[in-house]
C-alpha cells in the first residue's frame, strides 16, 4: 500500500505537472513556464514539510530549495523575486530576467549575470531539468528516509495529488439547452 502511494505521486506529478510546462516552452512562453515551476516547487515543499497547513509556505520552499535542489541555487533570493515576484505580482522587480531558449548557450546563461540588464538569467529549460533532477532525489528521499516517508504521507493522506483538469467531452451534462 506503502509504496502504491508513492509509485501514484511519481506518476501523477509527471503526467499532470511536466506537460503544460513543456507546452509553455515549446511556444517560448518562458514567463508561464517559470510559473508553472515554481508551482511544481511550492507543491514538492509542501509534501517534503509534512505540513498541509497554508503558512510557513516561504520557510517550506526556501528549505526544499536548500536540501534538493543545486547549489548554484540562491534559496532566499530565488523565492523572493521569482517564486513571490512572478507568482503575485508578474514581476521579478528587475533583478532577474527569463531567457526561454533551448540553444546551448542559451542554458548556460542560467543563473548568470547579464552584463547588460545587469540581472540574474533565468533560463526555463535548465529549471526544468533541476526540477525533475529534484523531484526524482524527493522521490529516492521518500523511499529511503522514514522522517521524508512521514512527512510525504501526512500531506498525501489531506492533499492527494489528483487531475486538476477535466475534458469538455465529459462535460456535455453541462452544456445547456440553449446550445
Amino acid at each position: 500500500m506503502a509504496k502504491d502511494a508513492i509509485e501514484r505521486f511519481n506518476h501523477r506529478f509527471q503526467a499532470y505537472i511536466y506537460p503544460s510546462i513543456r507546452l509553455c516552452l515549446q511556444n517560448y512562453e518562458g514567463v508561464a513556464a517559470s510559473i508553472l515551476l515554481c508551482c511544481a516547487i511550492d507543491l514538492l515543499a509542501k509534501y517534503r514539510s509534512g505540513d498541509t497547513e497554508k503558512r510557513f509556505n516561504k520557510r517550506k520552499y526556501i528549505s526544499f530549495l536548500d536540501d534538493y535542489f543545486p547549489g548554484s541555487y540562491d534559496p532566499a533570493s530565488f523565492y523572493k523575486f521569482v517564486r513571490s515576484g512572478l507568482l503575485h505580482s508578474f514581476s521579478m522587480e528587475r533583478e532577474y530576467t527569463i531567457l526561454c531558449n533551448d540553444a546551448d548557450w542559451a542554458k548556460e546563461a542560467h543563473l548568470q549575470v547579464d552584463p547588460k540588464s545587469q540581472t540574474i538569467v533565468i533560463n526555463p529549460h535548465v529549471l526544468l531539468r533541476d526540477v525533475h533532477a529534484t523531484f526524482k532525489k524527493y522521490i529516492s528521499s521518500i523511499r529511503s528516509d522514514a522522517e521524508v516517508k512521514k512527512a510525504f504521507y501526512v500531506v498525501h493522506r489531506a492533499i492527494p495529488l489528483k487531475k486538476q483538469q477535466i475534458s469538455w467531452r465529459k462535460m456535455k451534462h453541462m452544456k445547456s439547452s440553449n446550445d
